[in-house]
């Protein structure tokens, strides 16, 4: 059982013996909610759909890989080791789609700080304060 913040990596290995391209549409992917179509979907990625749509709650990446062609066999361990050293969790709410409390609260915090004037805007210059503190490098005016 799969619970929130879990990441899942899908990976559709051996894209090389597959008898439909990669590049052959199925049907039109449309945008919950949007009432647009979006972009299509290939058979691989319409196959595996039930499944994203099954576990919203959960954080994916879903590829088309091969390893005896080397096909984005690097894009799917470099996403393995982003989601466990970049976890979402503690930031980002996926259930009720926001941030976590605890962030909210250290964000507030962080932009008390930086609004000077206390006028609960950043102006240009707090923002650039803010800006050489955390990176170093000043905003383009």
């Amino acid at each position: 059982r799969l619970t929130t913040g879990v990441p899942v990596i899908i990976a559709g290995n051996k894209v090389d013996e597959w008898n439909i391209q990669a590049n052959q549409t199925v049907r039109p992917r449309v945008d919950e909610g949007s009432g647009a179509e979006g972009t299509p979907m290939t058979h691989q990625q319409a196959e595996v759909a039930p499944l994203l749509e099954k576990f919203r709650n959960v954080v994916w990446a879903c590829f088309e890989c091969s390893a005896k062609i080397h096909h984005c066999i690097d894009e799917v361990f470099y996403m393995a080791q982003i989601v466990v050293t970049h976890p979402i969790g503690p930031i980002f709410d996926l259930q009720s789609n926001e941030l976590t409390p605890k962030c909210a609260q250290v964000m507030r915090g962080i932009f008390l700080y930086f609004d000077r004037d206390c006028d609960g805007v950043l102006s240009f210059s707090e923002l650039q304060q803010f800006q050489m503190h955390c990176f170093g490098v000043p905003l383009a005016e």
